[in-house]
Formats: C-alpha cells, structure tokens, sequence
C-alpha cells in the first residue's frame, strides 16, 4: 500500500483526521479479524529475531485487540530510544517558557553531541554510554546520523531522529525536564491494565543519575526511562486520540476507562502529529510498504534504543498508528536485538500485510 502525501496548510485539520474517532466503546461487528492465525506468522519471525512482541490497541477505547510474546509486550520495561523524542517534544511544547523552547529556532547537528556547559561527561557516563572519541576529539554522543542533519528544527528532528536537537534543548534545565517528562506522560507508574494474568513490572529509580544520563531520557537512552510494549501503545493512543491515557484491557474485562490524564494542546499535538505522518514518507519509516488495501497507514516513528548494562546491543522499535475497518489502531512492535527503521520495521510491515 502506497501512502498519499498531500499538503498540510495548517496543523489543526492533522489533528481532526487522526481525532475523529467513535464516541462508544462497541466496536462493529468483525471489526478485527481472528487474531490466531497471526501467530505463527510471527512465530516465524522471532525464529531469526528472538525476543519480539507485538501490541496493538483500539485507541478509542483501549481494548488490545492482539498481543503476542506476552510477558515482553505487556510485563517487561525496556529503554525506548527515539520513540521518547516524541514525549519529549510535547513536553518541551507545553513548557516553551521554562526551556526556552522555540520549535522555529534551528539547532546545529554536526553528528556529535558534548554537554555544555560543564565538565563534560563524568566517569558514570562513560560507563553507561557508548560514546565515540574521534581523533583529536573529546569524547561525544554521536547523533543516528554520523555526519548529522545540519540545522534542524522541531519538525525535522522528530521526522529524521536527530539525537543533538533534543539533547540541547533538554540539557539546559536537565532535573525539571526529566521530571517532567516523567510526569507528564506517566512513565514511572504502570498502566492500570485490566488484562488476564498480567503483573506489569514496577519503575525502578536510579537515584544520584548524572545530569547527563537525565538529558539522555529525551532520546530514550541511558537506561533511567524505561517501558514496556504496553506502555507505549497507551502513551500514543493517548496522543493519535488526543484523549486522556486509558487503561488497556482485554476480554472478559470491557469498557473505556480513563486512566491519567494527559493536558496537550491541539497546537502541540498537531506539531508532534504531522512530524509523525511525514516519517512515513520521508524519515526513517520511509521504507515501509504495506501491500493491504484494508490497511491505511496514519502515522509513525522508529526507535532504537541501547541495551541496559550492554552499550553496544540495541533493541528495535516502531509504532504504528493505522486505521482498519473503519477503526483506528496502535501498533507497538518490539524487537529485543535489532533496529527501529531494520528488523522492527519488518515486524510491523509483516504483521500488518497479514491482518484480513
């Protein structure tokens, strides 16, 4: 399935065309397909790709409508990678006063980050980062571009995935960011699911963490914010729905519950939406193809995400806003060693070409 590009004059129109959703939480008759046969679909993907898991939720209601490898996908917390750099960007949206944000204003990418002001990086953080020492360099967070992306500005930072944009912009007031992206968006608490033999495993803290490693939580890396497959479908279900977070669930539990509350502007949310449409086309998600007419692809991002205690293994992600039958859909694949934009991507395009 080829996705249409058509121009964005403003962003409000973004936000009515991912927001305009059913009131009512009786989804229609056959609206998703017998899930049993997408099993061992998968089951021969993790073959190659060991540790995968898959989420997808109604994003009206918060019904999961299929779950696969259950104990990585609704239990497990994992570092998200650049999925955070959206949290991030509403965070500094709604907080432009605070961090001295201005999505128009360009940030310099040149493919290496140091902190500045300061010291640099302490011996803690070179510990825990996989950071690159050039010749005749000091010791830096490379950007997902080596090279980098030149000036960048909101919009381009969110679609190309560029580390350097949310790094500078958060290590400015790094303690009030991290708090905020935290609370914001209810990441250290678990998500109030009402699914079946379910214990969603509890946010473990790090107390003294560098200034450094909470910068890094706006690009998902450092290991302080961590979440699970489950997690994330709330979080931008929450977001593409443009309604509180709600609290998964699944058969015989039923109904649409609020969970958290989320107070995102329409502005805000339309700025980390359209980013989000555009990465299909042109970012890192550009080349995924979806041969399903019954598949409409909304919306997306990639993230790649360096292991806890193992710098130099990362895991995949994607998220996937799409609509099928009339309804719209999360779908969160998680792939334990791999790439966003690499294995991931293959999980989610596998999975959504078989959904009929």
């Amino acid at each position: 399935m080829r996705f249409n590009k058509f121009k964005i004059i403003i962003f409000v129109p973004a936000i009515l065309f991912l927001s305009s959703l059913p009131a009512g939480t009786q989804k229609p008759v056959n609206a998703f397909p017998d899930t049993s046969r997408l099993d061992p679909i998968l089951a021969r993907f993790e073959m190659k790709n060991p540790g995968s898991a898959v989420v997808i939720m109604n994003i009206a209601s918060g019904e999961i409508v299929y779950v696969f490898n259950r104990r990585i996908a609704l239990e497990q917390r994992f570092p998200p990678g650049s999925l955070a750099k959206v949290w991030s960007a509403v965070v500094l949206l709604e907080n432009r006063s605070l961090f001295r944000f201005d999505p128009r204003v360009s940030v310099r990418c040149q493919g290496r980050f140091t902190p500045d002001p300061g010291p640099g990086f302490s011996a803690d953080d070179m510990r825990v980062f996989n950071l690159s020492r050039d010749s005749g360099q000091e010791p830096h967070f490379r950007c997902s571009l080596r090279n980098g992306h030149g000036d960048v500005i909101l919009s381009r930072a969110l679609i190309d995935s560029c580390n350097v944009y949310f790094l500078t912009a958060a290590c400015g007031n790094p303690g009030d960011f991290f708090r905020l992206l935290m609370n914001t968006w209810h990441l250290h608490e678990n998500t109030g699911c009402r699914l079946v033999a379910v214990t969603e495993e509890d946010f473990k803290d790090i107390p003294g963490a560098t200034s450094f490693r909470r910068c890094a939580a706006a690009i998902g890396e450092g290991g302080l914010l961590q979440v699970s497959p489950l997690q994330v479908a709330a979080a931008f279900g929450a977001l593409f729905a443009r309604s509180s977070i709600l609290s998964p669930f699944e058969a015989p539990y039923t109904g649409r519950v609020e969970q958290y509350g989320l107070a995102i502007s329409d502005a805000t949310a339309a700025m980390v939406i359209e980013p989000m449409r555009e990465t299909l086309l042109h970012g890192t998600l550009k080349s995924l193809t979806v041969n399903n007419r019954e598949v409409i692809l909304l919306a997306g991002k990639t993230g790649t995400a360096s292991h806890v205690n193992g710098k130099y293994r990362t895991h995949g992600w994607n998220v996937i806003c799409f609509r099928f039958r009339e309804e719209k859909y999360v779908l969160v694949s998680f792939v334990f060693q791999g790439s966003g934009s690499g294995q991931a991507r293959k999980l989610s395009q596998c999975l959504l070409e078989a959904l009929h």
